[in-house]
């Protein structure tokens, strides 16, 4: 199982570092083919089988993988809060579906409040509630956002001046983040945190910037393998990243660039869940 989620990692990285669609359909079949094998999840292969679905856009397989007790030990789960915090996490880096992400953001929230003793809560509150719904936005914009931006989550609060227009704030937080990044290696960057940050320079109609926030990471991808599949967050929000590109690209008149892109999309999304198709359609659009 190890081996095999190590073999789609790395057909991964390289089919979309080179934009080869070939290469990337094989690592869509091999990872079809794991997903199949339910057993495996009960083997130890929870971890992976999560991250495949959240790759794959099967939020409703994700959820079920990430119910297991293996998923909430490698997020670090304390037992107070684990009958949620996993989930959350995991839909929360696919945006959706938004019944069951408000359901779990009351969930977890409410957890904290009951089992968690006050001097940690804030702490806990943005280990998971402000950490997914930073990942969601902006497909979905959680009910608790304000309150989270009060708690002092760097990125929830860049998303609440975004929701208030303020797009000076919005700049100038997003450049004290590329300061502080200027010293890390572009395979150390994390997806499921450039995902959402390149989505707010594009809700500023910055195409050229969303390009230069994620080219350094996507360009390196086999150097970050198989750590992408290690964690259902990044896997999550990989394809999202990728319909950034697209889009930029689109905007940039980048065809060669916009069909590269928009083509990765829809080969790992093909069978992704109803909530998702709307941007597999986008996707087709972009990639004519």
């Amino acid at each position: 199982m190890r081996l095999a989620g190590a073999d789609v990692a790395m057909q991964l990285g390289f089919a979309l570092r080179d934009g080869d669609a070939q290469r990337l359909r094989r690592a869509r079949a091999l990872a079809d083919s794991l997903l199949e094998d339910d057993g495996s999840a009960r083997e130890g292969g929870a971890v992976l089988l999560t991250s495949l679905a959240a790759l794959t856009g099967r939020a409703t397989a994700a959820l079920r993988y990430a119910r297991s007790p293996l998923v909430a030990n490698s997020f670090a789960v304390p037992d107070a809060l684990r009958r949620g915090a996993a989930e959350l996490l995991v839909l929360s880096a696919l945006g959706g579906p938004a019944d069951s992400l408000r359901a779990l953001e009351r969930r977890v929230a409410d957890l904290i409040a009951r089992n968690v003793a006050p001097s940690e809560r804030t702490g806990r509150r943005l280990e998971f509630l402000a950490r997914g719904a930073s990942m969601a936005f902006p497909l979905h914009r959680s009910d608790m956002l304000a309150q989270l931006a009060a708690d002092g989550d760097e990125l929830v609060i860049l998303q609440a001046k975004s929701l208030r227009g303020d797009t000076v704030g919005v700049r100038r937080g997003l450049s004290a983040f590329q300061e502080v990044r200027r010293a890390i290696l572009p395979e150390n960057l994390a997806i499921d945190a450039l995902a959402p940050e390149a989505a707010l320079l594009w809700s500023l109609g910055d195409a050229e910037a969303v390009v230069a926030w994620l080219a350094p990471t996507l360009s390196v991808l086999p150097q970050a393998q198989p750590g992408l599949l290690s964690s259902p967050m990044q896997a999550g929000s990989l394809v999202p990243a990728l319909m950034l590109r697209a889009r930029a690209a689109t905007k940039l008149g980048d065809s060669v660039g916009a069909r590269r892109w928009a083509s990765a999309v829809v080969i790992l999304w093909s069978n992704a869940d109803s909530f998702l198709q709307p941007q597999v359609q986008e996707a087709q659009r972009l990639a004519r």
